[in-house]
C-alpha cells in the first residue's frame, strides 16, 4: 500500500470540510430518477459504499455465507482512496476466509451509463436494471454472483436520509435479492443459490476522527425482509437507531428507535480483537407481532483494519440463524449482523 494512500485515508476524518455535492431534500418524497443517480458514485462524497451480502447453498445443501463491499473515500485535494473488503464462511466448517485492500483511483474503472459499473483489481460490480453482477476475486478464493431482485431501491429511512446531530446519511437498499453463480475456495469450485441483501450508503460522517460505530442486523424471512440499525458516536449517546421492514413488493414500513427492543447477550471474551461483540440477539417489535431470537453461525467473525500495524478499525460481521414468532406462526430464517460496538 502506498504511503499517500493510508496517510490521506486518516487524515480525511479529522481535517477535511468535504461535504456531498447532491443531497436528498428532507422534504421532498424520493423519486425513482434519485435512486438511479445515487446507485452511482457522487462526486466529492467524503464517504460512500456499496455493500453486499448472502446465505448460500449448493446442489447438495451445503451452506456457505459471504459479504463484499466497496468503499471509496474522498480527500483532499481532489483525490480517491478506495478500500474492497470480502469475506467468504464454509459453515459446515465454521472457516471464514477473509481479505482487504486499500487503492488509489487510478485502480478502479468507472461506467455510470449502465447504472454504475466499477471495475477494481479485486472487485467488480455493476448493476442493470434490477440486477447485480458481483465478482471478488483472491488467491485463496473467489466469487462470482449473479443477484435478481424484483423490487427497485427502497429508502431504509425516511426519504432515505438518517439525520446524525447535524450530519446526514443517506441510504437505500435492495434487500429481496436471489443470487445465482459460483464460488471458489482454493481449488475447487461450487455452483450456488440463494438470498440476500443489497446496501448503499453515503455521508459526510468523519468516522476515524470522532469515531462514529454503525452497528446492524439484516432479517430474512418469507413476507418481508427487515433491517434494523443504528449510528452512535463517543460524545453522545445513540445519534440515530430505526428499524425498516420492506415486502416483495417494495413496499416500506418505518419503526422509529421507540417502537422495538433490542438485546444482545453471550459477549466473545475481550482477546478477541480486543472487544466484546454478543453472539445472541433477542428482538421484539411489538406492532409487527414480531418476536426473534439470533444466534452467531461463525464466531471467529473479528475483522480489524490496519495502516502500518496500527489498528484502526475493529468490528465483528457474519452471519447468523434466526427463529421466533411472526403473527403467532413460528419461523426459521437467516439473519447478517455488523457490530463495531455495541
Amino acid at each position: 500500500m502506498r504511503c499517500w494512500q493510508v496517510l490521506l485515508l486518516l487524515g480525511a476524518g479529522a481535517g477535511s470540510c468535504v461535504h456531498h455535492s447532491w443531497f436528498h431534500a428532507d422534504r421532498r418524497a424520493l423519486r425513482q430518477t434519485d435512486t438511479a443517480r445515487l446507485l452511482q458514485p457522487l462526486a466529492r462524497n467524503s464517504l460512500e459504499w456499496w455493500y453486499f451480502n448472502g446465505h448460500l447453498h449448493d446442489s447438495s445443501g451445503r451452506e456457505y455465507a459471504f459479504h463484499t463491499a466497496l468503499f471509496r473515500r474522498y480527500t483532499f485535494p481532489f483525490r480517491s482512496i478506495w478500500m474492497s473488503n470480502t469475506a467468504l464462511a464454509d459453515l459446515a466448517n465454521d472457516t471464514v476466509i477473509r481479505h482487504y485492500h486499500f487503492y488509489g483511483s487510478r485502480e478502479f474503472r468507472i461506467a455510470t451509463k449502465a447504472g454504475p459499473e466499477i471495475e477494481g483489481p479485486t472487485i467488480g460490480i455493476s448493476r442493470q436494471s434490477r440486477a447485480w453482477q458481483l465478482r471478488a476475486q483472491e488467491a485463496s478464493f473467489g466469487l462470482e454472483l449473479l443477484g435478481e431482485s424484483g423490487t427497485a431501491p427502497v429508502a431504509m429511512a425516511p426519504n432515505a436520509v438518517m439525520h446524525c446531530g447535524k450530519q446526514q446519511v443517506g441510504y437505500l437498499s435492495m434487500p429481496w435479492l436471489d443470487w445465482r453463480g459460483k464460488l471458489r475456495m482454493g481449488d475447487s469450485s461450487v455452483y450456488v443459490s440463494g438470498i440476500g441483501w443489497f446496501d448503499r450508503q453515503w455521508s459526510a460522517l468523519k468516522l476515524t476522527g470522532r469515531r462514529y460505530s454503525w452497528n446492524w442486523i439484516s432479517l430474512g424471512h418469507d413476507s418481508f425482509r427487515l433491517m434494523v440499525f443504528g449510528i452512535r458516536d463517543d460524545r453522545k449517546d445513540t445519534n440515530y437507531l430505526h428499524a425498516a421492514v420492506v415486502g416483495p413488493d417494495g413496499a416500506v414500513r418505518h419503526y422509529p428507535a421507540e417502537s422495538w427492543m433490542l438485546h444482545g447477550s453471550e459477549p466473545l471474551d475481550k482477546g478477541t480483537g480486543g472487544k466484546e461483540f454478543p453472539q445472541i440477539w433477542q428482538l421484539w417489535i411489538p406492532g409487527m407481532d414480531l418476536k426473534v431470537c439470533m444466534k452467531a453461525r461463525v464466531a471467529d467473525a473479528v475483522m480489524t483494519l490496519r495502516a502500518f500495524r496500527w489498528p484502526f478499525m475493529t468490528y465483528w460481521e457474519g452471519p447468523a440463524e434466526a427463529w421466533g414468532l411472526y403473527r403467532g406462526e413460528p419461523f426459521r430464517s437467516h439473519a447478517y449482523i455488523e457490530l463495531t460496538r455495541h
